[in-house]
């Protein structure tokens, strides 16, 4: 129930009398502005495969690399996923080793690049298996570094290659033996990988540029279970495309 107030105000030697209706009801809670909305986190963005590399024709049963050309525009580290249809895949990374199968066709090989935020890219590339690839076969591109130890001088090897394409580099060392060598591969510009990079035994790795036309310089260093040494390096020329 309502109760009557009265107030009374002087005004000029007159009262004034003011009512005005109370209420006993309790005043109503300021209302409350709605939450916001968290913000949304922007999405990762996704690696970007710029190609999958290997010589076009196979013979039945070849065995040889194929690379995937990738980078990650958040810059994090990638992993790689391999997969064919047919034949055998080897190894991990950018570089894997596929083994054609011994019936002639095509088949497909796709890669699967993630990375560190869980982004993900694909890219397949198909790859013939003919019963006469030399025809159309390209020539070996591999670099070979040959090491006789102790080395009285630097193993040099010039190379002109293209921005986007990786190359393989291959040691030998014909009076050593493998398995009692450590090897140290440098390269201040552009990207190694292989397997065994760390541990110090990868005879074989491949290089991929940065992506700019210029020189640049991959190192190695060879050493044995007896303590002799060889060293070698691989001048690169690298140029755009259409040049």
């Amino acid at each position: 129930m309502n109760k009557l107030c009265t107030l009374l105000f002087p005004v000029s030697a007159a009262f004034i009398l003011i009512a005005a209706a109370c209420s006993s009801a309790p005043l109503p809670a300021a209302t409350q502005p709605p939450a916001s909305e968290p913000a949304s986190q922007p999405s990762a963005e996704p690696p970007v495969i710029k190609g999958i590399v290997g010589i076009l024709e196979w013979a039945p049963s070849s065995k040889g690399p194929i690379s995937c050309v990738a980078k990650d525009p958040m810059g994090t580290n990638l992993t790689y996923s391999w997969s064919v249809d047919k034949g055998t895949l080897e190894g991990q990374g950018p570089q894997v080793t596929w083994t054609a199968p011994n019936t002639v066709g095509d088949y497909t090989v796709t890669v699967i690049v993630t990375n560190e935020a869980g982004a993900q890219a694909t890219q397949s590339r198909t790859f013939s298996v003919v019963s006469n690839p030399l025809r159309n076969q390209v020539e070996d591109n591999t670099i070979y570094l040959k090491f006789t130890l102790p080395s009285q001088g630097p193993v040099t090897v010039s190379k002109r290659v293209r921005y986007d394409t990786v190359s393989d580099i291959q040691c030998t060392f014909p009076n050593a033996d493998p398995n009692q060598i450590t090897i140290v591969w440098s390269a201040p510009v552009g990207k190694l990988f292989g397997d065994g990079i760390a541990e110090g035994k990868a005879s074989r790795v491949g290089w991929l540029p940065p992506g700019v036309p210029g020189q640049y310089t991959v190192n190695v260093q060879i050493k044995d279970n007896l303590g002799r040494t060889a060293t070698g390096q691989v001048n690169f020329d690298v140029y755009l495309m259409d040049q």
